[in-house]
């Protein structure tokens, strides 16, 4: 009977060694899935403000790193044409998209730095906005920032 109370007492106590281990574990990788997710959706946002301009009949920049950005896009190819007005606060941290009527959703929240830039060429009539990029930090849950940039060229639709 002791020794099976002594079994007993050493099994309980491997039992509760695994469930803290387990539960340990469990936190390290759902800090792993929340990066991800995180660096996963900025991307695709990124991707997709980009693909927005890379496609545009027209594009305007307006604003600034300090200030905020106001990117505003007429989408091309299609039947009802579109535009598309990116706006970024600094103060709120959130990257906004509206089509001008609507109320404006929420692309990413946490953007906490968004440094844009420009390269203005003449095609004859008048300057035109020829390539833009992007440069981003992502604020994550745990306080690191995440670091994501990218480019693109307009092109020119007649």
């Amino acid at each position: 009977m002791v020794e099976l109370m002594i079994v007993a007492a050493l099994v309980m106590a491997l039992m509760f060694g695994a469930l803290v281990t387990t539960g340990e574990s469990f936190q390290v990788a759902e800090s792993g899935d929340q990066r991800i997710q995180v660096s996963i959706s900025a991307r695709r946002a990124l991707d997709r403000l980009l693909k927005d301009c890379r496609y545009a009949a027209a594009l305007s920049v307006a604003g600034d790193a300090a200030s905020g950005w106001t990117i505003t896009i007429d989408a091309v190819n299609s039947l009802d044409p579109d535009t598309l007005i990116y706006t970024w606060d600094p103060q709120t941290e959130v990257l906004r998209i509206s089509d001008g009527v609507r109320s404006p959703d929420t692309v990413l929240e946490g953007l906490a730095a968004f440094d844009l830039s420009t390269l203005v060429e003449d095609h004859g009539a008048g300057p035109v906005i020829a390539r833009i990029r992007c440069d981003w930090s992502v604020r994550q849950e745990q306080g690191q920032l995440l670091p994501l940039a990218g480019t693109t060229w307009i092109r020119v639709n007649s």
